[in-house]
Order: structure tokens, then C-alpha cells, then sequence
């Protein structure tokens, strides 16, 4: 099971939180400053919200003969522009909370990710702080989660 099946799998899951907003496989990025916001507005708000997933690292053991157990480090990383007004650090916890919760429901007797590894570690709520994106205070989040996949090597 290579990373990119593992981040699609988790994309999917993610997909499904509820108000998640825009959710990329991958770190976004554009030159011009409209642009790179654009790929973060959340359609129906019109507001910054979205996760993007990718991997902070992986390690490796060997199964048997040309066969390893890689463990990679998923984050989902999760953006939402602060409205004080609406209480949004309560409904970005809320959206934080209902990542970290999914990838847990994810595992079943068919293995991690809903099937698509071998298992995985709890989930577990990394970081929950204020950064400014491009001119945009938000709230930022990272929702980590180790997950073990095997691969067949060439």
C-alpha cells in the first residue's frame, strides 16, 4: 500500500466531516494571492475552510522477503478564517474534533482507513493555534495519525 493510496483513502474520510469545506490530497499552492486563496474558500461560506493531508514522515520493517510494513505519518492539516462574531474557535474545535473522530471510525475488521492499511494509531488533536494565511487570521489545526501499510517491493 503506497502513501498515495493511504492519503486517498484518508481524503475521503475527511471529505465526509461535516462543513470540512475543501478538502486536498495534498499541500496547496499558487503564485498569485487571489489564486492561492481561491483554493481554500469554502464554496457555500465564502470564507477560508478547508484540510489538506499530507505526510510528516513514514518509517519501515521488514515483513518478510521483499515486503515491508511502512508506518506513515498522516496530518491533516485544517484552516478556517476566525469570525469572532460567530464564535468560529468553537466550530473549528467542532470540525478538529470531527477529523480526529472519523479517521478513529475508519479502522475496522477489514483493516485501517477503512481497509486501505494494515492498522493505525489512534488520532490524536496535534496542534490548535491562531497563523495568518495570506492576509486571513485563522484558526489552524493539525489532527495526526500513524498508519501502517504494507508494501510489496519491486
Amino acid at each position: 500500500m503506497s502513501w498515495a493510496s493511504v492519503r486517498d483513502a484518508a481524503q475521503t474520510i475527511v471529505a465526509g466531516v461535516a462543513d470540512i469545506g475543501q478538502v486536498h490530497g495534498y499541500q496547496r499552492y499558487a503564485k498569485n494571492p487571489l489564486d492561492y486563496k481561491a483554493l481554500f474558500k469554502d464554496p457555500d461560506s465564502g470564507r477560508i475552510r478547508c484540510a489538506m493531508l499530507t505526510r510528516q514522515g513514514a518509517s519501515a520493517r521488514r515483513l518478510a522477503h521483499r515486503r515491508n510494513e511502512v508506518t506513515h505519518t498522516l496530518a491533516v492539516l485544517v484552516l478556517e478564517g476566525v469570525n469572532d462574531g460567530e464564535e468560529s474557535e468553537s466550530t473549528f474545535r467542532a470540525r478538529v474534533e470531527g477529523v480526529r473522530v472519523a479517521l478513529d471510525r475508519s479502522e475496522t475488521s477489514a483493516g485501517a482507513l477503512g481497509g486501505a492499511a494494515l492498522s493505525q494509531e489512534p488520532a490524536e488533536v496535534a496542534t490548535e493555534e491562531f497563523r495568518v494565511f495570506g492576509d486571513v487570521f485563522c484558526h489552524y489545526g493539525v489532527v495526526r495519525c500513524r498508519v501502517a501499510a504494507a508494501e510489496d517491493l519491486p
